[in-house]
């Protein structure tokens, strides 16, 4: 009579022990699987990080570029304008002794 209920222990602590085994197994399976994909996932950042500083490389390159011409844009017109006036003060003084030789000869 005493070997049945110490064979009924031995039987319970076996498949208590074999119950924690398993339990052990399927943490250690997700705990391996989160460390799968948290490395993916630092990988998709450090990616990420990447690209978002090469973004921001190209904005400051582009916002130069666009400064550089508008600074050329600027420089040529006032250039155009330079010559513009330039022109019409020749025009205007060219006129103005073409009307003045005229008054002197009548």
């Amino acid at each position: 009579r005493s070997r049945a209920p110490q064979s009924a222990m031995a039987d319970e602590e076996t498949s208590l022990i074999q119950d924690t085994e398993n339990v052990v197994a399927e943490t250690r399976e997700i705990g391996e699987k989160t460390l799968l994909q948290l490395d993916h996932q630092r990988s998709q950042f450090s990616q990420t990080r990447e690209k978002a500083h090469q973004v921001h490389d190209f904005a400051l390159e582009t916002r130069a570029k666009i400064s550089d011409l508008s600074w050329r844009r600027t420089r040529r017109r006032a250039v155009l304008w330079t010559i513009i006036a330039v022109q019409f003060s020749i025009i205007f003084f060219l006129c103005h002794r073409l009307w003045g030789h005229r008054g002197d000869h009548r």
